[in-house]
């Protein structure tokens, strides 16, 4: 009984923690959400932690202000643009505007 109740208490703690942090993820979390928020995520920190954006700076021999702005870019898209959509759903919508 004590193994349960220890079970359901931790999966009430990993719920919570679900519930305030986007970025932990969840069973339906897919792969490229995943690793777009995880990247997100670092380069969040690089912006607000003014040591990590000085040695990105120096590393790259940008000004500051540089590096900011492409972080900031970045972030819209950290993956890269999102891969196509599958041939079926693509079929999918041309057939709906075509019966438009």
């Amino acid at each position: 009984m004590k193994r349960s109740a220890t079970a359901a208490y931790a999966w009430e703690k990993n719920e919570q923690q679900q519930l305030q942090n986007e970025d932990t993820g969840t069973p339906d979390t897919g792969k490229r959400e995943w690793r777009e928020n995880q990247v997100r995520e670092s380069l969040a920190t690089i912006l607000l932690l003014p040591g990590f954006l000085s040695y990105q700076s120096m590393g790259l021999g940008q000004p500051e202000i540089v590096v900011k702005t492409n972080l900031i870019d970045k972030m819209v898209q950290p993956c890269g643009p999102a891969p196509p959509a599958p041939v079926d759903d693509m079929i999918k919508r041309a057939k709906e505007a075509l019966a438009q």
